[in-house]
């Protein structure tokens, strides 16, 4: 290997680095949450650890209520709004270019948005912004 390629792969992986990081989804969220709760032992009947533990956050998540769950999905979205303005940023910040199509497919959205740019079904709740 010469030494070019060697600075190159160098350069390559500083920049991924200093890329931001794509922002949690929803369901990502609530699991941290969730997680959380059955770390403290806040929850009943919660394992310590373990695939069970993952079987019963899922299963949290599809019985959750619409409510409760569109405060996570808001969450999300802003979360994404921030992250696509850290992205442009860094973009322009960069001096070169390591895979365009990668980087293209980064601005692929999560959920299917309104022009408001929140979720179509989270529109009619009022307030649901903290989930704390």
């Amino acid at each position: 290997m010469t030494v070019s390629k060697s600075r190159n792969r160098f350069n390559k992986k500083a920049k991924q680095m200093s890329k931001p990081r794509r922002p949690l989804t929803s369901y990502n969220l609530f699991y941290r949450h969730q997680h959380a709760l059955m770390k403290n032992n806040e929850l009943p009947c919660a394992p310590k650890r373990g695939v069970a533990q993952g079987a019963i956050i899922g299963a949290l998540w599809r019985n959750l209520d619409q409510v409760t769950r569109c405060q996570y999905e808001i969450q999300a979205t802003e979360e994404f709004k921030q992250y696509k303005i850290n992205y442009a940023e860094w973009k322009c910040n960069s001096s070169s270019t390591v895979q365009q199509s990668q980087d293209e497919d980064d601005f692929t959205t999560m959920t299917h948005q309104n022009s408001a740019g929140s979720p179509e079904h989270c529109t009619s709740i009022p307030e649901a912004s903290n989930i704390n």
